[in-house]
C-alpha cells in the first residue's frame, strides 16, 4: 500500500500531453511563404532570396505539397537542437515537443492550415502500462482539417475513441480512423460520422 501514492501520481501525469504543432498543406508552398516555430521562421525559396534571419527552404525543384513537407522537415530537423521531435506525414508535418516544453508558432502559407496548441504541458518522466485518458474539444483548425492530435510521453499502442455531443452528452457512432506518429495519436475523421466543434472527444491510450 506504500507505493499507491506514487501509483496514483504516475497515472496523473501519464494523461497530460506535449504541445503539438500540426502544418497540413492543401497546394505548394509560394516564394516568400514562411513558418515560425519558437525563434525560427522558415522562409519558402526559388531565388536564392530570403529575410535576413529566416532559414531557407530551398523549393525551386518541388513537384508537389509532399516534397515541399520533405524540406521543411530537412529544415526543422536541421536547427531544432533538443527542443522538438519532427515527423513527416506525407502533406503534413507534425512536431511534437519535448518534457514541459510549449511550442508557440505561426504561419503566412497561402495554402496551408495550421494547428497549434500553444498549452505548456508536463510529459510524464517514465513509460506506463495502463491505459492514459485525455478530454478536448477540437479546435476549429482541427475540424477544417478533419484530423485531431493527441500527445503523451510514451508511445501509444492502441486507443479507444469516443465522441460525445457536448451540450446533451449523446454519444456519435464515430467510425473514423487513426494512426500512431511516435508520440502521438492522429485522429482522422475518414467515416460516415465525423466529430465536430460541438463534440467532446475522449481517447483511452494504451502504452
Amino acid at each position: 500500500m506504500n507505493d499507491l501514492p506514487s501509483k496514483l501520481s504516475t497515472r496523473a501525469a501519464a494523461a497530460l500531453s506535449p504541445a503539438f504543432v500540426l502544418l497540413s498543406l492543401t497546394g505548394q508552398l509560394a516564394d516568400g511563404d514562411t513558418l515560425t516555430i519558437g525563434s525560427v521562421t522558415y522562409e519558402a525559396d526559388d531565388d536564392a532570396t530570403i529575410t535576413a534571419g529566416n532559414v531557407a527552404v530551398d523549393i525551386t525543384s518541388n513537384a508537389s505539397a509532399a516534397d515541399d513537407i520533405d524540406d521543411l522537415v530537412t529544415a526543422i530537423k536541421a536547427n531544432q537542437g533538443g527542443d522538438y521531435q519532427v515527423s513527416d506525414l506525407g502533406d503534413e508535418l507534425l512536431v511534437v515537443g519535448t518534457l514541459a516544453r510549449p511550442i508557440v508558432a505561426s504561419e503566412v502559407i497561402g495554402n496551408g492550415v495550421l494547428v497549434n496548441d500553444g498549452t505548456d504541458y508536463l510529459a510524464p518522466v517514465e513509460d506506463v502500462n495502463f491505459p492514459a485518458i485525455q478530454t478536448r474539444v477540437p479546435t476549429a483548425a482541427e475540424v477544417t482539417l478533419g484530423k485531431m492530435v493527441f500527445t503523451f510521453g510514451s508511445a501509444p499502442t492502441a486507443a479507444i475513441i469516443q465522441a460525445r455531443v457536448t451540450a446533451t452528452g449523446i454519444d456519435k457512432v464515430w467510425n473514423g480512423g487513426y494512426s500512431i506518429e511516435g508520440r502521438s495519436l492522429i485522429l482522422d475523421n475518414t467515416g460516415a460520422t465525423d466529430w465536430a466543434a460541438t463534440d467532446t472527444v475522449t481517447v483511452a491510450a494504451t502504452f
